[in-house]
């Protein structure tokens, strides 16, 4: 059995990564973590975890990833900046019922990409009267290994 998290992440970053724009500006996508002069709207990709899905025929991995939608405005927040973002994900990663848009990895398929949940987060910072409007999804995956 291989672990398959990081090569989900990987192909969720390499999908992602140059990809998202808004107001014809480019949204950085980073893994895990943020460096610390980012400015803007951005999206984090984090590994949740994995639950043991195989059989005594195949090995086969129910994967979870999170995508962290975090926009910042001054003020007021506008939560349509938040899922217009979401949306363009949304056609990257879900191009049609029973088909994703995540590349090939070795050793294993991605199969069965759902969005199972999402929650919305409001942050303020009274000192620079920033307001963070976050957007966290969970997607569920079946990485079943093939070699």
């Amino acid at each position: 059995m291989i672990n398959t998290m990081d090569k989900l992440v990987n192909a969720w970053y390499a999908l992602l990564n140059g990809a998202l724009t808004y107001n014809s500006l480019p949204i950085g996508v980073f893994q895990e973590d943020v460096p610390e002069d980012t400015e803007g709207h951005y999206v984090i990709l984090r590994a949740e975890g994995e639950t043991g899905a195989g059989n005594k025929r195949s090995f086969a991995n129910d994967s979870v990833v999170v995508v962290d939608i975090v926009t910042v405005f001054q003020n007021n927040v506008d939560s349509s900046v938040a899922n217009n973002i979401d949306n363009q994900i949304g056609g990257l990663i879900l191009t049609s019922p029973g088909v994703n848009g995540l590349s090939a990895q070795s050793g294993f398929q991605i199969l069965n990409v759902t969005m199972e949940t999402s929650s919305y987060l409001r942050e303020y910072d009274n000192g620079t009267e920033t307001a963070i409007y976050r957007k966290v999804s969970r997607y569920r995956h079946l990485a079943y290994q093939t070699a």
